[in-house]
């Protein structure tokens, strides 16, 4: 009985780590940045509730520099939609900068809302399946 059991298990472990999806560095890599522009948008939001402009400037600022990463990669597997929807995502990351920096929250939160739709777009399209 503890053998067959075994076997199961090691028949089940087995079928899992073939099942499991092989990510490239590349891949692992913009997937974490994106968890961390995730992050970084929660965090944003949170300092515009608190009218904090300091603190939404500043991760505005981490969230562009991020942004940029992202479109550079879209850029280099040349995906264009993606690229193009990156660019749009980083003009509204620098311009809810510049609003935080000169006080205007309800301009930055505007900004933000914009930002988040295109990083809806580009999730719906699903660029990453086409990555080669």
């Amino acid at each position: 009985m503890k053998k067959n059991l075994l076997i199961s298990l090691l028949a089940t472990s087995t079928l899992t780590l073939a099942a499991a999806e092989v990510v490239t560095p590349e891949v692992a890599a913009y997937r974490t940045r994106m968890e961390h522009a995730q992050d970084l948008q929660e965090s944003i939001r949170d300092g515009i509730r608190a009218k904090d402009a300091k603190t939404v400037s500043t991760l505005s600022r981490e969230l562009t520099d991020l942004l940029q990463d992202d479109e550079r990669y879209w850029e280099k597997k040349q995906i264009p939609d993606a690229v193009n929807l990156g660019r749009q995502s980083v003009r509204f990351a620098q311009q809810m900068t510049t609003d935080a920096g000169a006080q205007r929250l309800p301009e930055a939160l505007d900004n933000l809302r914009q930002l988040q739709k295109t990083c809806l777009a580009c999730h719906d399209a699903h660029p990453e399946k086409r990555v080669k």
